[in-house]
């Protein structure tokens, strides 16, 4: 239940926002898929990179947080070719 509720408030603080804070700054990012393990949520997404037209996709990015404001970057967590 404790799970449900962090991902509630974390859709509502991306609606609320509506681009004004975005949590990932410094990057072209899309199809984000924010997961909750021991109250820390994991945010992993695709990125695109700075050249592209239209997209081009070749690694999936990891972000964590503990409060849901400070945002942790991890290394790449997925190579795609």
């Amino acid at each position: 239940m404790k799970k449900i509720i962090i991902v509630l408030i974390f859709i509502a603080f991306c609606l609320v926002s509506q681009g004004q804070k975005p949590i990932i700054q410094t990057k072209y990012t899309a199809d984000l898929a924010p997961m909750v393990h021991n109250d820390t949520v994991f945010l992993y997404t695709g990125h695109d990179e700075d050249d592209a037209f239209g997209f081009k996709m070749h690694n999936w990015l990891l972000y964590s947080s503990t409060d849901m404001m400070n945002w942790t970057e991890h290394d790449v967590v997925a190579i795609l070719w």
